[in-house]
């Protein structure tokens, strides 16, 4: 939902929550979720945005569920360099996949939309590696204060079977 509504309300000026929210989603709960955050997070802001969604959509959830993939692949105690590393992949790969789709439904060449989409990727690179300087601290932040651990869950749930297995 953060990555819905921080879209909405910014979307105006070529800044997109959704990949930071869906990095973010990917290192907490893994890969999978990740993309389920990044995919979910565009379509249902589309609604609000764009008032429904287009062709372009399906390109636009592959992007940013790349991010909530590539987001998975940090390590648990990641540093700032490496979420700056994993979020300019994660922009750069999402500017890639739209600029070739473009191709499908804009009558032009790959060096002419990649050229027109110059200051739209400038604004969304930029934004993005502002963000992801804050990516550890709220990692930190919402694993305090959600209070949950994965392998204190994951542990728990072994000890819960172990019981019924030998009942």
């Amino acid at each position: 939902m953060a990555g819905t509504l921080g879209r909405v309300l910014i979307h105006g000026f070529s800044v997109e929550p959704i990949t930071f929210m869906a990095i973010l989603a990917g290192w907490l709960f893994g890969s999978k979720k990740g993309f389920a955050v990044g995919s979910s997070s565009l379509f249902l802001s589309n609604f609000f945005v764009l008032g429904g969604q287009g062709i372009w959509t399906v390109f636009q959830m592959l992007g940013f569920g790349l991010a909530g993939v590539l987001g998975g692949l940090l390590r648990k105690k990641a540093t700032i360099f490496e979420c700056f590393l994993i979020m300019l992949v994660s922009t750069l790969s999402f500017e890639i996949i739209m600029n070739i789709s473009s191709l499908f439904f804009i009558p032009n060449t790959i060096f002419g939309i990649f050229l027109l989409s110059i200051p739209f990727s400038l604004i969304h690179v930029t934004s993005n590696l502002l963000f992801s300087t804050i990516l550890p601290k709220l990692k930190r932040f919402v694993e305090k204060k959600g209070e949950f651990n994965m392998k204190e869950i994951c542990e728990e749930g072994v000890k819960e079977l172990k019981c019924k297995i030998k009942s």
